[in-house]
């Protein structure tokens, strides 16, 4: 899948693209996100560039991460940059002053 926006590397790309399917409602916490040997191949990008992009959600409150527990989407929370205008533009902290 070519998920790649202009200008970003495909850390950022991934972190883009599935943050879009969180706020969209296609991945929740009735319908996880896939495991992260699917969506390595899903993204054709290695487990470290996968893993930093989940670190970048996790980070904005999009997504909660434990060791041997998985990674799952989390509640929203205030202050949190959630609406799709704003990640339709925003994928980098600096790039939205709430993100």
């Amino acid at each position: 899948m070519n998920t790649r926006v202009s200008g970003q590397n495909l850390t950022y790309s991934i972190a883009h693209h599935i943050g879009i399917a969180i706020v969209t409602g296609v991945y929740s916490k009735d319908n996880p996100i896939p495991i992260e040997a699917d969506l390595c191949r899903e993204y054709g990008a290695s487990r470290p560039v996968l893993r930093e992009a989940v670190k970048m959600l996790t980070a904005k409150g999009l997504l909660g991460a434990r060791p041997r527990r998985g990674t799952w989407c989390s509640p929203k929370t205030a202050g949190t940059c959630w609406t799709r205008t704003c990640w339709a533009g925003c994928s980098s902290a600096s790039s939205h002053p709430r993100c």
